[in-house]
């Protein structure tokens, strides 16, 4: 082979493996040198014509992915809406003065971050994070079907003390062994309403909260169809 062509033939592989590298990232697939080289925390500037983040990839911790804005211009809010997560986007409070803190349980791949004036104000010019979790913490509480079906159950009131997981494994007897019943997002992420979710092979079947009423649990579970959980 000539020189010419070994040389073509390198930048054309190289080429082809930075196409798959920048492809995997963009659909959140953590890679390992992505991982690694992943900040902690997303730095993010408010500018005038703007939101810039100092890193590209932000990696996800036990509470979720730590956000610090530094406000420098007259924005109100910084959203953070995700690509591939259904959901509404989060909005953080922002002050003129010191930066804003905060953590959130967003799911790991692309995000786009934009500083907004006000809620009522048109769409801002985003900037867009990658969400890497090396860890693999997230826990989806999205389903991976299109159909569901819903029922109420009553159970017995034992305290506060019982864990939300532990009512439920109590209470909906169709559950089998394999399933696992988990707490969604990161492991210390807080969920309004013990919202639980149902995991069979890998992916999320059945979502579940529970309320107290009258001295007893009300736990409303939400589950796909077919997988014989409600169903007769």
């Amino acid at each position: 082979m000539r020189r010419d062509e070994a040389t073509a033939a390198a930048v054309g592989l190289l080429l082809a493996v930075g196409l798959v590298a920048a492809l995997f990232l963009r659909e959140g697939g953590p890679t390992i040198a992505a991982s690694r080289a992943a900040a902690d925390v997303a730095r993010v500037s408010c500018e005038p014509d703007g939101a810039v983040i100092d890193a590209s990839v932000v990696r996800a911790g036990d509470a979720g992915v730590r956000f610090v804005v530094q406000n420098g211009s007259q924005a109100q809010f910084l959203r953070v809406r995700p690509q591939r997560e259904l959901g509404s986007p989060v909005d953080i409070p922002l002050t003129g003065g010191a930066p804003s803190d905060a953590i959130l349980a967003v799911a790991p791949g692309s995000v786009r971050v934009s500083c907004l004036l006000d809620r009522a104000s048109g769409p801002a010019p985003a900037s867009t994070l990658v969400i890497v979790d090396p860890q693999d913490l997230w826990i989806s509480p999205e389903f991976s079907c299109p159909k569901v079906v819903e029922r109420e159950f009553q159970s017995r009131f034992v305290g506060t003390e019982e864990d939300a997981v532990e009512t439920v494994r109590r209470t909906i007897g169709d559950l089998v062994s394999e399933d696992e019943v988990a707490k969604p997002g990161y492991p210390q992420t807080r969920w309004h309403g013990d919202l639980v979710v149902v995991i069979r092979d890998g992916r999320t079947i059945g979502r579940v909260t529970r309320a107290q009423d009258q001295g007893m649990w009300t736990v409303a579970l939400s589950a796909c169809t077919g997988t014989g959980i409600v169903e007769p």
